[in-house]
């Protein structure tokens, strides 16, 4: 067990360049402090200049986006550099938000040996990580507990909804899902985490317009997971 903070202040700039095409650069000082790792070298805080920048580009009639980010961090003293980066791609059937879609979504997301726990990709649910495995919180009382935690995760997700209702506060949908995820170079062994995989049913209460929407799930794990009651706030897709 382990204990690391983080502190940031930083300034990012972003445009959709063209209807399709939206890029994001930015720059931050980063402060890092926690326990001593011996793998990781970490002793006490350090600071850090840090710059990252993403891209991501929708086709195909605004269902198919793709994305890709990365982000390095300088020592001011006394610290190593490390890096992360991340690829994702997410496919919709329909964009119209009244019709029965399908959705899916892959990301792989990747840190240095050097780089802190906070920086580390992670899949479950919670407010730890964006990347979704609803049967296996990633948090309990603020400790990191989930089993899809590391310096390199894959995650998936495959979902198909179905609106019922419209009300004039936004629409009503009820979704079935599947996600997957797995996780290599972790904390506690070197060792690739077995492939976890989570279906369930949920709701979905859409905002009107493109405001995102709140989702209701129940999932279960089919390894290694039971059955977990989850709620989430969903932005625009396909976050």
């Amino acid at each position: 067990l382990g204990r690391e903070e983080r502190r940031r202040v930083g300034l990012h700039l972003a445009d959709w360049s063209s209807g399709w095409f939206r890029w994001q650069t930015g720059t931050a000082l980063d402060r890092f402090s926690g326990d001593a790792d011996p793998d990781r070298g970490r002793v006490g805080p350090h600071d850090y200049l840090a710059l990252d920048s993403s891209v991501e580009a929708r086709v195909a009639g605004d269902r198919l986006d793709l994305a890709a980010s990365a982000g390095w961090w300088a020592p001011f003293a006394g610290g190593d550099r490390f890096s992360t980066g991340a690829l994702m791609a997410a496919w919709r059937s329909t964009a119209e938000a009244t019709r029965p879609s399908w959705s899916a979504a892959t990301d792989i997301g990747v840190a240095s040996r050097v780089a802190p726990l906070a920086l580390w990709q992670g899949a479950g649910t919670g407010l730890g990580r964006p990347w979704l495995l609803r049967a296996h919180p990633l948090l309990n009382d603020n400790v990191l507990s989930g089993p899809v935690f590391g310096r390199t995760v894959a995650h998936g997700s495959l979902e198909y909804a179905r609106p019922v209702r419209q009300t004039g506060v936004g629409g009503l949908s009820i979704a079935v899902f599947g996600d997957a995820a797995r996780a290599w170079h972790r904390r506690a062994s070197p060792d690739a985490s077995p492939l976890y995989v989570d279906a369930g049913v949920g709701v979905r209460v859409h905002a009107p317009g493109a405001g995102g929407s709140i989702r209701i799930d129940v999932a279960h794990g089919l390894r290694g997971g039971g059955t977990t009651l989850s709620a989430s706030w969903g932005g625009d897709w396909p976050r």
